[in-house]
């Protein structure tokens, strides 16, 4: 066990809430009645999905999905401090751009085709 308490404390903490606002928006995203918005300050329009429980739905699978490295590097960061590092690295580097591609995917699946 690393006998860096105040460094583990800083990475537990700041993974913990990384992942608790992931996990957050994807709950949230999950039981809002109007499409959920993916870009800071954008919206999507009601009638450019065609269905939008499912829309939100599969949004909430993806930021609850993307919020577990977080909770796993936080655990991780009590033995294995230099790996939670290396696997917290990787979730954020490669973690946004898959998202972002996941995002599309879901965006894609439920646009109306015909909606300009």
């Amino acid at each position: 066990m690393n006998n860096n308490w105040f460094g583990i404390a800083v990475m537990v903490t700041s993974c913990w809430i990384c992942g608790l606002g992931f996990l957050a928006y994807g709950l949230f995203a999950r039981h809002y009645k109007k499409p959920i918005w993916f870009w800071s300050g954008s919206t999507v329009d009601p009638a450019s999905i065609s269905d939008i429980p499912a829309y939100n739905r599969a949004n909430s699978r993806m930021w609850i999905v993307f919020s577990l490295p977080f909770w796993v590097c936080g655990l991780l960061s009590f033995w294995w401090t230099n790996a939670a590092a290396v696997i917290l690295t990787v979730a954020c580097l490669g973690g946004l751009p898959v998202i972002i591609v996941v995002y599309n995917k879901i965006l894609k699946k439920y646009k109306i085709s015909d909606y300009e």
